[in-house]
């Protein structure tokens, strides 16, 4: 159980305490692992926000106001979470984007650590969506493109941002662009030393693969996902639904709750599904960085330009809002509608108002004719004006229909010699139409080049890919390359007999009983499935629209005993290495492991999120380590999919702060299980060797 935490407004600093030569004037945001103040410089007079890292899982504030951590067996853990801080504060200053909130300085003091950024005045996205309505399709575009080039840059410099939401990206009021704030990398480093991962998650916004503690799993495409997840709140005025009950569903075969943009009428076609292609929950299925999904956006962009400028006019003249809108309602514009509300007048105005009409019922009687006869003198003029104004309206309509009947008639006449150029184009590309025979020559040919992973040329730009809805080639390529990578022989053989379906001029359907054979040299898998294809027309050239495979005959599997000893003496000396200190980090290891392994150590199971955390504290206690194999590693049950190995090793551990160090002899026993052609360690035991 956890200790209760104190009031975060009791750990603010108090107004007017100065920090390094800032003056702390008010709290503008908290949250666990920090607070931001606004504050003043006392050389410049200028107004700047401060960020202090105030990690609440493991630190608080004294009444000196100094900083430190809850107990000497959390020290090591606030002290990285400083470095960690200060670390991503040094990288950010370098960064020189409009896009971006400026890093301006960042120190340590108190005991902790801070950073310094120009005081951005404006609404965030959710403000501002609250205050306005929901944004056009042309806003968020252009919202969307800005951002999508601000974070790129930061991926290029490695870093994930891990926390874009609406409240962390400001439409700045002079210049009326979003600024993107508050990275979340230091929570999510303090959060893997500390905390359930749950408490830096912004539900809605982030990914599936944010839930869990393998950074593995994270990368540019989780930052893409939280992007698109705030273009749905745009354009919708609610966050999705968040990614584990996404998650949920699908795996349980039920419908996706978050329902696409264009069911809710909320965005084109083409926007609805570059979005959806954003929110997909299995990472490999996402444009794999921001610039690949600014280029898609860019290109729906270009397409719908015109329409969204036409929405856009539409939308400011019913919400009052541009696309870089006011962030807080200018008082010379209309504001937006409110709900209607009771009369706001005082109860005494209200009293004297009935009492009069009851006095005087005479009076109140002459005001009602008075009133009728004005409205009926109001109507006549206003009939004589509709009808000047129609007159006038229907001779210009008159001049205007002649101008557009001239104007059609010289538009036709282009439109036909450029319809008369295409169509002669057309019919020379259409000389030879795509035939039964055709189809089958593609076909043959795709599975033949599946051989020597040459199979890319033969998609569309966007394919029903395994029953992942308009999956882009560059996906495929990603997949491919590592399926090909994973099973370097292959050979697929067709039936003689394939079934054609032609379902349109441009379309047909296939079906093609395929025999496989894969091999990595130690795993070989033989089978066969039913190939389903869907094959449209480009350019008068077959292209895949859609590929499934439906199971015929369970694969086969055989193991090379020979290979796999090999294979394994390699992967558990690979294993035992990347322990070594001058390796790098101990998290290496991580990658060796299944999901679950049982027994772990002197744990009887274990997950990846255990064996993280433990690898972690192992490496903060012995900060050099040597692993030497003393004794030929020995493999016992080769040519199966599950077999032990054995290793002798050395070991030297040191903690070089403490001085403290450890040397033994080991006899280590790991229980390996090959996953799709790879070894996985799924159990590991150590008994020391006097």
């Amino acid at each position: 159980m956890s200790p209760n935490l104190p009031d975060e407004d009791a750990l603010a600093l108090p107004p007017g305490h100065i920090v390094n030569h800032y003056q702390i004037t008010r709290v503008i945001g908290k949250g666990g692992f920090g607070i931001t103040y606004a504050a003043q410089d006392i050389h410049t007079g200028s107004e700047l926000a401060i960020k202090e890292l105030l990690p609440t899982a493991i630190a608080t504030r004294h009444h000196d106001l100094s900083v430190s951590a809850h107990s000497q067996s959390l020290h090591d853990d606030f002290r990285w979470a400083i470095d960690s801080f200060i670390k991503e504060a040094r990288t950010l200053a370098k960064f020189k984007h409009p896009h971006l909130v400026r890093m301006l300085e960042f120190f340590e003091q108190n005991g902790t650590a801070y950073m310094v950024m120009p005081y951005i005045q404006g609404d965030d996205i959710k403000g501002h969506v609250a205050a306005y309505g929901t944004f056009t399709e042309g806003q968020c575009l252009n919202i969307l493109i800005s951002l999508c080039d601000a974070v790129n840059t930061i991926h290029q410099a490695g870093i994930l941002h891990r926390d874009i939401k609406p409240e962390n990206i400001i439409l700045e009021q002079s210049k009326q662009m979003p600024i993107l704030l508050d990275f979340g990398a230091s929570r999510n480093l303090v959060a893997l030393k500390s905390q359930a991962i749950t408490s830096i998650i912004s539900p809605g916004y982030a990914p599936i693969e944010q839930y869990s503690t393998e950074a593995k799993y994270q990368g540019p495409w989780s930052d893409v996902y939280a992007l698109a997840s705030v273009a749905y709140f745009m354009l919708t005025g609610t966050p999705p639904p968040e990614a584990p009950d996404r998650n949920n569903a699908l795996r349980h075969g039920k419908k996706d709750p978050c329902i696409p943009l264009l069911q809710l009428r909320k965005a084109s076609p083409t926007l609805s599904n570059a979005i959806a292609h954003a929110m997909q929950m299995s990472e490999r299925q996402r444009p794999q960085n921001a610039r690949i999904w600014q280029d898609e956006l860019r290109h729906i962009a270009a397409q719908i330009g015109p329409r969204a400028a036409k929405q856009q006019t539409n939308h400011q003249q019913t919400n009052h809002q541009q696309t870089t809108a006011p962030l807080k309602p200018n008082p010379n514009k209309a504001k937006p509608p409110v709900p209607h509300q009771p009369d706001r007048r005082s109860p005494s105005t209200v009293r004297q108002t009935t009492r009069h009409r009851k006095q005087k019922p005479v009076v109140l009687l002459s005001g009602i004719i008075f009133l009728l006869i004005g409205l009926i003198t109001l109507g006549t003029y206003l009939g004589v004006k509709h009808y000047q104004q129609q007159n006038k309206n229907q001779t210009a309509k008159q001049t205007n229909t002649l101008k557009s009947e001239t104007n059609h008639q010289t538009k036709t006449s282009e439109s036909k010699q450029q319809q008369n150029q295409q169509d002669s184009t057309d019919n020379k590309n259409d000389l030879k139409p795509v035939s039964h025979s055709d189809i089958r020559q593609f076909v043959l040919d795709y599975y033949n080049d599946g051989k020597t992973g040459q199979q890319l040329k033969y998609y569309a730009d966007y394919v029903n890919y395994f029953g992942k809805p308009s999956y882009p080639r560059n996906a495929i390529d990603t997949d491919s390359r590592n399926y090909n990578q994973r099973w370097p022989e292959r050979n697929y053989t067709p039936g003689t007999n394939i079934h054609i379906d032609r379902a349109s001029s441009h379309l047909y359907h296939t079906q093609t009983a395929l025999q496989y054979e894969v091999s990595n040299g130690v795993e070989s898998r033989t089978g066969k499935v039913l190939s389903k294809l869907s094959i449209g027309t480009k350019h008068n050239k077959p292209v895949i629209s859609a590929i499934n495979n439906e199971v015929l005959e369970e694969a086969s599997v055989r193991y090379n005993a020979e290979a796999q000893k090999k294979d394994i003496v390699e992967f558990i000396t690979r294993f035992i290495k990347a322990g070594n200190s001058d390796r790098g980090s101990i998290l290496k290891q991580l990658d060796y492991y299944d999901k679950q392994v049982s027994p772990y150590y002197k744990i009887e199971s274990a997950t990846q999120d255990y064996i993280k955390k433990d690898l972690l504290k192992y490496a903060g206690k012995y900060n050099q380590r040597s692993y030497q194999i003393t004794e030929a590693i020995r493999v016992k049950g080769a040519g199966r999919n599950t077999l032990t190995a054995f290793a002798v090793l050395h070991y030297r551990t040191r903690n070089t702060n403490s001085g403290k160090a450890y040397s033994g002899n080991l006899f280590n026993t790991y229980q390996i299980t090959y996953h799709r052609g790879q070894p996985v360690i799924t159990g590991v035991s150590s008994e020391p060797i006097e």
